[in-house]
């Protein structure tokens, strides 16, 4: 559990001329996260650190936010805060990947938070974090919170999921072809933006069909695996350039192969349609609404 204390110390570093008060409150405002994270695979994941504050704080007037730093168990500083939101990494023998900090006025939000490549941390791993706050009365005070990252437990769990992902929205064996993978979405109805949320959690995208070998490769892996639904791909039209253009690269749809008339309706997104002949079936370029209001699935597209 967080709890509050003061350090004249550090009080006084920061603030030299403010004065000190000890407080003993629990629950305070100040909360460290930590955990760790991947888009792909576990050998890719990150330590993530991040240290927050709540106003108003429960038993404590706050006026200011002075600095916000995070720091290991050892006494090792890893990143600070100051109140002009400028950020100080320290040398202490991590490699830190990314800075995420910020006020968010509306909901009274400081926070502080850094990624750490997981290779450092060799074990299990104490951080903490120390919010330095001015009090209504101009007093410095400082509020601490801890967390304890227990490396194995974190892996074995995020790897958990990430199979969990892949066998319960995916078709477990996918298309391999010009180096990249596709995957197909078993999730039905889902959006243009849901179903790239799902793509990123195989570090990939809706897919780019960007010319006819692409397309006849993926239309033979619906034809095999029998699907009867329109499959959404990448690209949806954009009425303001009034051109077909690809969700993630931003790059423009070159290659069309329609069942009829070229669409040109707005909000739609591009689909994979399969046609039944009386002895033998074809797929087609077709348009479902980018909001998911039909019944289509999607197929993801992962870079080797």
């Amino acid at each position: 559990m967080a709890h509050v204390n003061t350090v004249t110390s550090l009080c006084m570093l920061i603030l030299l001329s403010a004065a000190c008060r000890t407080y003993s409150v629990s629950n305070s405002c100040a909360q460290l996260y930590s955990g760790v994270f991947t888009n792909n695979h576990v050998e890719g994941t990150q330590v993530f650190l991040r240290c927050r504050i709540f106003l108003p704080c429960p038993h404590l007037n706050v006026s200011k936010v002075e600095a916000i730093e995070i720091y290991r168990s050892s006494g090792d500083h890893l990143a600070k805060m100051d109140s002009t939101r400028n950020v100080t990494i320290y040398p202490a023998g991590l490699a830190i990947k990314a800075v995420e900090s910020g006020s968010v006025v509306s909901t009274s939000l400081h926070m502080l938070g850094i990624h750490v490549q997981t290779s450092a941390l060799k074990d299990d791993a104490q951080f903490g974090c120390a919010v330095t706050v001015i009090s209504s009365e101009g007093e410095a005070v400082s509020l601490t919170s801890s967390s304890k990252l227990d490396m194995m437990t974190s892996f074995f769990a995020l790897e958990s999921v990430l199979n969990y992902t892949r066998l319960t929205f995916f078709q477990s064996a996918p298309l391999r072809y010009r180096q990249h993978n596709y995957y197909y979405g078993y999730i039905m109805g889902a959006s243009s933006h849901r179903a790239m949320q799902y793509c990123s959690t195989l570090d990939g995208y809706l897919a780019e069909l960007d010319d006819k070998e692409e397309f006849d490769a993926i239309a033979d892996f619906i034809l095999t695996i029998n699907i009867t639904v329109n499959v959404m791909v990448g690209g949806f039209y954009d009425n303001t350039e009034n051109k077909w253009i690809f969700q993630h690269s931003a790059k423009p749809v070159t290659f069309f192969t329609w069942e009829s008339e070229k669409p040109l309706a707005g909000g739609s997104c591009l689909a994979l349609k399969r046609v039944q002949n009386i002895t033998s079936a074809s797929v087609f370029m077709s348009d479902v609404p980018c909001s998911g209001q039909v019944k289509a699935t999607f197929l993801c597209e992962v870079d080797n």
